[in-house]
């Protein structure tokens, strides 16, 4: 990779009444990597949006736990007519701020966020709640739901090992959604 970043840009639109899922695989990065995201949704009336994505600690099997400079991602979801419904930036750079610090990762390898955006009518609050209940008891992850302002739905996920993660957001293993 040498001195540049790898980025990744997506802009996506939706017509009214459109309907778009978006898990891509887990971003795996490499040690001493800098990765730069960034995604923007727009959405017509009545359309709706899942998206989601897992970001791994790097290439494990290598011992590269943590060992990329940075990961940047901004996430923008917005009508049509520029009102914003969701924005997300994450930065994380491990070696000027390790991950595994309190408030941070802590001592978990795994992050995944999930989020269900409608164009118009809002997703029914008590859905989180539910959620939320449902991530609680999971061995081995730290997880939550919560509701966004303009009727959305926010969901993440802590944990020490892909899979679980995959399944407690995607509700399916990983290879069934290939399928």
């Amino acid at each position: 990779m040498g001195t540049r970043p790898a980025e990744q840009h997506i802009d996506l639109t939706l017509n009214p009444g459109a309907v778009l899922t978006y898990f891509p695989e887990q971003t795996i990065p490499f040690a001493h990597a800098v990765f730069r995201q960034r995604m923007t949704v727009r959405l017509g009336n009545e359309a709706f949006v899942f998206l989601g994505d897992i970001l791994a600690p790097g290439r494990t099997a290598r011992h590269e736990t943590f060992a990329y400079r940075e990961y940047d991602s901004h996430l923008r979801v917005e009508t049509l007519d520029g009102e914003i419904r969701l924005f997300n930036r994450m930065r994380l750079q491990p070696p000027q701020a390790p991950l595994s610090r309190l408030g941070l990762m802590e001592d978990y390898d795994y992050l995944g966020m999930f989020y269900a955006l409608p164009g118009s009518d809002a997703i029914d609050p008590s859905l989180a709640d539910r959620l939320h209940d449902t991530l609680a008891p999971c061995p081995d992850l730290l997880g939550s739901a919560s509701t966004l302002p303009h009727g959305g739905l926010a969901v993440r996920v802590l944990g020490r090992h892909h899979t679980p993660v995959r399944q407690a957001l995607f509700g399916q293993p990983a290879a069934a959604l290939r399928i």
